[in-house]
């Protein structure tokens, strides 16, 4: 048997070879800690490559969809243009023939204008790309000015554009942007409003929020349309009322850009109800 003083002599052996025991396992923990980093880093690039190849597959369905769109419904108005101007060049005809033609041709690339920037601006929002460039302006003359521009249209279908516009102080907003969304809600309202009707706008200040309402007299939206309203290539059932064109671009650019400046879009509507759009900016929009 060891006395004391045998065991003090192993004490140091003793020692070390707890000490080289020790060692040994905080390797073997090292070894599996930087194993575990490592699976958890190679988890990682996994999940942001699935993510990768998911955002690159709908890519590619959004360049299919923008090439489906352009090639179908570009097509006719660029056949027209090609038939009517060649009729211009072939044939002699009376001056008002010639500007019904020429009026003709200009619809028609004015509807191929408007696909046009329709795909450009889809392009860059499902990019990612979508800037907002706010400046201190007047909402209020903003939509004075659509109204302007889009009277024409209305009174060819004798179509009253009504408007109550509050004076409002200025605030922040994309000046370029926003029109889009006004010009966009007010030309669908012409679009599905019958002959003869009325078109209500509205621009208000609402607690902290500043509301433009846009209501028609128009068929209506279903429950499967509203459900769909603001979808990319969305086709709803109800249609213009004088075989106006839309690409079915429109309303998902504007909710894009209400949602760039951190307001809502909502839309109240029943079949053979007429529809109201209203957008709303928070008061964090509007300095």
């Amino acid at each position: 048997m060891f006395n004391i003083a045998d065991v003090a002599k192993l004490q140091p052996q003793v020692s070390r070879l707890i000490d080289e025991l020790a060692m040994t396992v905080l390797e073997q923990r090292v070894e599996l800690g930087e194993r575990a980093i490592y699976d958890g880093l190679l988890m990682q690039l996994i999940i942001k490559y699935v993510q990768a190849e998911r955002q690159l597959r709908q890519l590619n369905d959004v360049k299919d969809e923008f090439l489906g769109i352009a090639s179908h419904d570009l097509r006719n108005p660029l056949s027209a243009v090609r038939g009517m101007s060649q009729i211009l060049l072939e044939m002699k005809l009376d001056e008002s023939r010639q500007q019904e033609i020429l009026q003709a041709i200009h619809e028609a690339s004015n509807q191929m204008l408007v696909l046009v920037n329709d795909l450009l601006d889809v392009s860059v929002i499902e990019s990612g790309k979508l800037v907002m460039r706010l400046k201190k302006g007047n909402l209020g003359a903003l939509v004075r000015t659509s109204i302007r521009l889009l009277t024409p249209a209305a009174e060819k279908k004798d179509i009253t554009l009504d408007s109550v516009i509050a004076q409002l102080d200025d605030s922040m907003f994309d000046p370029d942007r926003f029109a889009q969304v006004v010009d966009n809600l007010l030309s669908n309202a012409i679009k599905f409003s019958p002959k003869g009707n009325t078109v209500h706008i509205a621009l208000t200040r609402t607690g902290d929020a500043i509301e433009l309402a846009v209501r028609d007299h128009g068929p209506g939206l279903s429950s499967e349309d509203r459900e769909k309203l603001f979808g990319t290539f969305q086709k709803l059932s109800a249609q213009p009322t004088a075989g106006e064109k839309s690409t079915g671009l429109g309303l998902a650019i504007v909710k894009k850009i209400v949602d760039a400046h951190h307001g809502c879009i909502e839309v109240k509507s029943e079949p053979g109800m007429g529809a109201e759009f209203k957008v709303r900016l928070p008061a964090g929009a509007n300095g």
